[in-house]
């Protein structure tokens, strides 16, 4: 509850108190006709104040508490009649104790227990060790109270804490990957608009023709237009045009496996990219497969070697991976299994890693699933599909039949996440 709800509430339960006082009071003064002092004004303003004061509990704790104490063992000092009005000292120091250093929470309960000592044995009149009993008892209950409440708050704060940091960074990891992505799209659109720059070139230079017809105008258009994206798309990603280097491809896999096993992990790798049957875009019996687009390639290059990377690096002794890179219908499906004792937290690199991993399929229009296994490993899985663009997105795992859905269990994200 925070802001002005607080605050009436507050002040709606003073006003309940100052009555329950006085209310109390009343009845407990007729109960003890003559033993107790009769309420006089400077009785009824001691009873009210401890009452109407709590409205300023929440927005000043420490002003509530020093002015109530001393109140209430002042009304019950002057012998008055009891009653519920016994009970502002322990809310004082239940509001209190919260708000101040914990190396004084001692201090406090000891000088709110003696004050309380003193005003009931009558300023040395009454029985002082029964009464120093009741102290301990009342004012301890009162402080481990408000301690217990205190330290439970400091826990869910910390809690929430934590969950509004993890969020952060995995934002900022999401974003740090889009931005990794961009650039690395940049690399493979940047490459095809300097060829298609460069052949328009060619072909205008070879047109000897001198005529200046349509196709020429075409050509050179086409040249003007090719170089004029190539620099706003340098502009927009803040890629340095230092020359264009090579995206990472299918045919770099068996590299990267041989690295992750040079690092001490063994793979088994079972890379098929054969599998046309199901294809309705390859073409006349017997023709090529068609080619997996540059960023589909360097998109599941980059997952796995996350993957890889992540199971060498958080697996325990005796931990394998096994890939499994192949096309299935009209997608691209990668998947590793990792098999050992994982790392500390249970997640390959405490779950930053599938973040990037999770985005680059969704960025695709394919889908993702990361998630333990029944045996004690760690199963990543992606289906990327080969038509890039919305309108070919693949639906998000439906199953855990092995090898063809997502994983029996973990984090999922598809398409439509």
């Amino acid at each position: 509850m925070r802001g002005w709800r607080r605050y009436l509430l507050d002040a709606l339960t003073a006003v309940g108190l100052t009555t329950l006082f006085l209310v109390a009071h009343t009845a407990e003064e007729q109960e003890a006709a003559g033993s107790v002092a009769p309420l006089d004004p400077r009785g009824v303003t001691l009873l009210i104040g401890c009452g109407l004061l709590f409205a300023g509990r929440s927005r000043w704790p420490r002003a509530y508490a020093v002015t109530t104490m001393p109140m209430a063992f002042a009304y019950i000092a002057l012998d008055y009649a009891p009653g519920p009005i016994y009970l502002a000292p322990f809310l004082a120091l239940y509001v209190l104790l919260p708000v101040v250093s914990r190396r004084l929470w001692l201090p406090v309960v000891v000088v709110a227990g003696v004050g309380f000592v003193t005003a009931v044995a009558g300023w040395g009149g009454g029985p002082v060790g029964d009464t120093a009993f009741a102290s301990l008892v009342w004012f301890g209950g009162a402080g481990a109270l408000a301690v217990a409440v205190y330290l439970h708050q400091q826990r869910i704060a910390a809690i929430t804490a934590r969950a509004e940091t993890a969020e952060q960074e995995a934002a900022r990891g999401a974003a740090e990957e889009r931005l990794r992505m961009a650039r690395e799209v940049h690399d493979v659109v940047a490459h095809k608009l300097a060829t298609i720059s460069l052949q328009a070139g060619v072909a205008v230079h070879l047109d000897r023709s001198g005529a200046g017809g349509p196709q020429r105008e075409a050509l050179t258009a086409i040249r003007g237009l090719a170089n004029d994206a190539l620099g706003e798309l340098r502009a927009v990603l803040g890629a340095a045009p230092s020359g264009l280097r090579p995206a990472a491809a299918l045919a770099d896999l068996p590299d990267l496996v041989d690295a992750i096993r040079a690092a001490g992990l063994p793979v088994e790798a079972q890379i098929d990219l054969a599998d046309v049957a199901t294809w309705p875009d390859a073409g006349p019996p017997g023709g090529a497969a068609p080619a997996v687009p540059d960023v589909v390639a360097l998109a599941s290059y980059r997952l796995v070697q996350e993957a890889l990377t992540n199971v060498a690096r958080h697996a325990g002794p005796g931990a394998a991976a096994r890939l499994r890179v192949c096309r299935t219908g009209t997608a691209l499906e990668v998947e590793v299994r990792s098999h050992g004792q994982g790392g500390p937290g249970g997640l390959p690199g405490g779950g930053r890693g599938l973040v990037g991993m999770r985005e680059r399929a969704r960025t695709l229009g394919g889908a993702f699933a990361a998630g333990p296994e029944a045996d004690g490993g760690f199963r990543v899985w992606a289906l990327l599909p080969l038509a890039v663009g919305p309108d070919h997105a693949v639906p998000s795992p439906g199953g855990s039949r092995p090898g063809a859905g997502g994983p029996a269990g973990g984090d999922r994200s598809g398409a439509a996440a």
